[in-house]
């Protein structure tokens, strides 16, 4: 391949800068040394781990985890400082390591955070009476 005049060549220019600062140190499943400083996924993440802000200083506990495991969706979690209950949406977590989450807002920003509200309880439904054309089909072919 021909440079053109004053064009340096990619490979050897000191001025590439590659940033691998949200990389991991191997693929996922692919033999890491599983140290205490990788990331772990959200999956893992239980009661009671630390949680900090990102200048480093504790916010509280994890209370709950909000998400779906079945289709691996992330909501957020429950933080608990204090008597103070607050939700983290799942966009301002950042960096989860084993027994430690780190946020990406300051420690300060954390108490204007919404107060945690669980869910409801889930809604089963069930079917009630079966259509009137079909209790009628059924009454019709002698089927009571």
């Amino acid at each position: 391949m021909e440079r053109r005049s004053g064009e340096s060549d990619p490979r050897t220019s000191s001025s590439t800068v590659v940033n691998v600062s949200d990389t991991f140190s191997s693929p996922p499943g692919g033999g890491s040394s599983g140290g205490a400083d990788d990331p772990v996924s959200w999956l893992q993440i239980e009661q009671g781990w630390s949680v900090v802000g990102s200048d480093g200083i504790d916010v509280g506990t994890v209370a709950a985890i909000e998400g779906d495991k079945h289709d691996d969706i992330f909501d957020g979690l429950a933080v608990t400082a204090g008597s103070e209950t607050r939700y983290v949406p799942g966009e301002q977590v950042g960096q989860i390591f084993a027994g430690r989450v780190i946020l990406r807002i300051a420690s300060n920003d954390a108490g204007a955070l919404e107060p945690f509200r669980a869910p409801p309880p889930e809604t089963k439904w069930t079917p009630g009476k079966a259509p009137l054309s079909t209790r009628l089909s059924n009454w019709f072919r002698g089927k009571h």
